[in-house]
């Protein structure tokens, strides 16, 4: 009697990985379920087991991004001492991350403003939570002692790291020719100038 093999273990990673190839190459609406289970090597049924719909297989994808450039993150502010050099990891975590995920934060900036960021937010709503807890915990005693000059709360992201973003989606779309990589240090100094108290 012939028994199944079991399922790999990270099938739902394949998912995932494929599945973020394809959107990226054809959109989410354009891309069929069955094309994602083809080129994963998985059945339509494993797919629906681990996601209830190819929106589902979308929130997740934007979810599992944020999750992954937030550890990285956490793991960098550990040992971090001054105010500044915290607002410099912040924006060096970053544009290292999009740099070694091009593909998945290409996703993340195409799906982030979309209706689908809104359908999924409840599934998002951990992950932004986590962010504003390791944030607030590191950032939190700076701004008490003075580190930083009075700001609305909602402006900080925007200051700290809008540059990096509008940058980083003109070179996801080549319509930059330097690399990102390139100008950290100008992206991290113009970020510690945006919001250090003067």
């Amino acid at each position: 009697m012939s028994q199944s093999k079991p399922e790999p273990i990270d099938r739902r990673s394949a998912i995932l990985m494929t599945a973020l190839q394809c959107f990226n190459q054809n959109g989410i609406e354009a891309t069929p379920i069955d094309e994602i289970g083809r080129r994963a090597g998985a059945s339509v049924g494993s797919i629906y087991h681990h996601f209830s719909s190819k929106e589902g297989i979308a929130i997740a994808l934007l979810a599992e991004g944020l999750r992954s450039n937030l550890r990285q993150l956490e793991k960098r502010l550990r040992g971090v001492k001054t105010a500044q050099q915290g607002v410099r990891t912040v924006v060096v975590s970053l544009i290292d991350w999009i740099s070694a995920n091009p593909e998945w934060a290409r996703f993340i900036y195409t799906v982030s403003s979309s209706r689908l960021a809104q359908t999924g937010r409840a599934q998002l709503q951990e992950v932004n939570d986590h962010y504003a807890r390791i944030v607030g915990e590191f950032f939190g005693p700076h701004f008490e002692a003075g580190a930083f000059r009075r700001l609305p709360p909602d402006c900080l992201p925007s200051l700290v790291l809008g540059s990096v973003h509008d940058y980083a989606r003109r070179w996801l779309n080549g319509q930059v020719g330097s690399d990102i990589t390139e100008h950290t240090e100008l992206f991290a100094s113009a970020a510690w100038n945006a919001v250090r108290k003067v």
